[in-house]
């Protein structure tokens, strides 16, 4: 498993370091992955507020 990780790591450092821009590329992608899910949270707790108000 570990040997696993370690390879996927190097094959990520190496696109990086052949093409520089992949690092900008990347880094939306990702950026823009974690704010899709940070709003379906936010929407799940604002769905989720109605509930907890009527149980009070």
């Amino acid at each position: 498993m570990f040997e696993n990780s370690v390879a996927y790591l190097q094959g990520w450092v190496s696109k990086f370091k052949d093409d520089k821009t992949m690092i900008i590329y990347a880094s939306t992608r990702a950026f823009k992955a974690a704010s899709y899910i940070l709003d379906m949270k936010a929407d799940q707790n604002k769905e989720a507020l109605p509930a907890v108000a009527m149980a009070a």
